[in-house]
Parts: C-alpha cells; structure tokens; sequence
C-alpha cells in the first residue's frame, strides 16, 4: 500500500463500517428466511470478507500490473471498505445469535465469555504466527502474504463450521 494511501483507505474503511454496523443490525431484526434471521448476514459478510480480504491487503500490482494512477486510489478505497460491510455484517449477525442460542442468562454470559476468549486466542495466534514469518522469513511481502492467507484460511474454516454446525431458527424456537 502506498503510504499516503494507507490513512485513507483506513478511514474509509471506518467510515463504512460505522455506516455499516447499526445498519446490519436494523436489517437483520427484520429478515426472514428459513436459515433464520442472523445467519444469511453472516453468509453474506463472510463472502463478502473473502473477497475483500486479500485485496485489502495485498498490492494492487499484484492484481492488475496495468494499473492507472485514479485506480490505485479507488481500489485502495473500495476493498477495505468492502471488507468492513462484510465484518459489519458477521459480527452483528454473530453477536445477535448469542441471546438465541441458549434461554438461561447463566449461559448466554459463558458463551460471551467463549467467544471473547477465542477471539483473543485468534488474534495472538496470528500475532505468533508472524513472529515466527518475520524471524524466518526475509522477503516482506511473502511474510505478509502467508500471514494474511493463513488468516484467510483458518477463519473461513472456522465460519464454515459456525454455519454447518448452527441451526438459528430451531434454536429460536426452543426460547418461545
């Protein structure tokens, strides 16, 4: 990413996902469909996260060899965007399924509690991880390119099991 344009593809990407959050959460209140109300957001952030993630992080050379000076500004500012309507739509979707999951309060907190704790676990995985890169590796690029596609690929895993595993609308009726 090019340095100056690095402040602004952060700040675009806040931007849009201080649009994005309360947003989500409004939609997904009202959806219906027969995988329940929260988890076609979650499919559609996740896919959405996919395929904004490695552009997000990547060089836009490594894309399109070919590429105009305006494009570079617009790739760098749509990507990150898309990325956090993607997590806006995720985690809103995630977090909204705790009270559906369990009826009991006792349990809810535990779940809460589940969950903060293995996002901690993910995010010092991935800081380990590069330790490790960066202590071995010596191009840069390939250090940060594994980094971001193990990423990648150890969460979709992960939410690939969230929505096999899941079952919202079953579990909705349970509390009634």
């Amino acid at each position: 990413v090019k340095t100056e344009a690095a402040p602004a593809a952060i700040l675009a990407g806040q931007i849009t996902d201080g649009l994005a959050t309360p947003l989500v959460g409004w939609l997904s209140d009202s959806t219906r469909t027969v995988i329940g109300k929260r988890k076609p957001w979650y499919i559609g952030g996740l896919v959405l996260i996919v395929v904004a993630f490695l552009p997000t992080f990547q060089d836009i050379k490594y894309y399109f060899p070919q590429v105009r000076p305006g494009m570079e500004w617009a790739y760098y500012l749509f990507f990150p965007s898309l990325f956090n309507v993607g997590w806006a739509s995720l985690q809103i979707s995630h977090m909204a399924l705790v009270p559906a999951l369990t009826c009991s309060r006792r349990r809810r907190d535990k779940l809460n509690n589940l969950r903060n704790t293995f996002t901690f676990l993910a995010n010092l995985l991935v800081l380990i991880t590069g330790f490790f890169l960066f202590l071995f590796l010596s191009s840069p690029a390939l250090e940060f390119s594994i980094l971001s596609l193990s990423a990648l690929v150890i969460g979709l895993a992960f939410s690939l099991y969230f929505i096999i595993r899941i079952d919202e609308p079953r579990l909705e009726q349970t509390c009634k």
